[in-house]
């Protein structure tokens, strides 16, 4: 007798332990957590993201399988069809699935720009460098040559044609830097 009383309490406890876990997880769902550890029923897990189910329902038998796919673009991952199996209560046989987009769209899909000048020895740094070089050269031969010096107010260094003394300083700016008491 005490065997039956055991497994009674044990039954409504968990009982208990299935109806709590459905209402506090799902709230709002309560005919879920009314069904019995003894139906062996199972409910829909629901949808993957970016996937639908084939031939899906509410609740599933012993037996039954559900069937995933994913929309165009992406991939199942996991089983693509889990079963309900017989328990106490009953379990599925795997994980929901998830949909990922396909790592394919992602690769080898270089720039058109870059997939033009890639076996091409004159790639974007060597032919800017190549432009200065010619402009700089042109630039020197067509002026008679400059003068780079600094501008007395600025003293930064700036690009002047070259004075008629040949002389990259003005004598100003040199008595400036001496020292007052010389």
């Amino acid at each position: 007798m005490t065997d039956s009383y055991e497994h009674f309490v044990l039954m409504i406890l968990m009982s208990l332990r299935v109806f709590l876990s459905h209402v506090l997880l799902r709230p709002g769902h309560v005919e879920h957590s009314t069904r019995s550890l003894s139906d062996p029923k199972l409910l829909n897990p629901g949808l993957p993201d970016n996937g639908y189910q084939i031939l899906s329902k509410r609740l599933y038998l012993p037996g039954e399988s559900l069937t995933f796919v994913c929309y165009q673009g992406y991939e199942l991952i996991g089983e693509d069809a889990i079963k309900c199996i017989m328990g106490t209560p009953s379990f599925w046989s795997g994980p929901l699935p998830f949909c990922m987009a396909y790592s394919s769209c992602f690769d080898h899909h270089d720039l058109e720009v870059a997939r033009e000048t890639a076996g091409s020895k004159l790639d974007g740094g060597n032919v800017a460098l190549a432009i200065f070089i010619i402009v700089l050269v042109l630039s020197v031969c067509c002026s008679g040559g400059l003068m780079c010096r600094y501008h007395s107010n600025l003293r930064l260094p700036l690009i002047y044609p070259p004075r008629t003394d040949r002389s990259p300083w003005r004598r100003s700016s040199i008595t400036r830097c001496m020292r007052p008491e010389e």
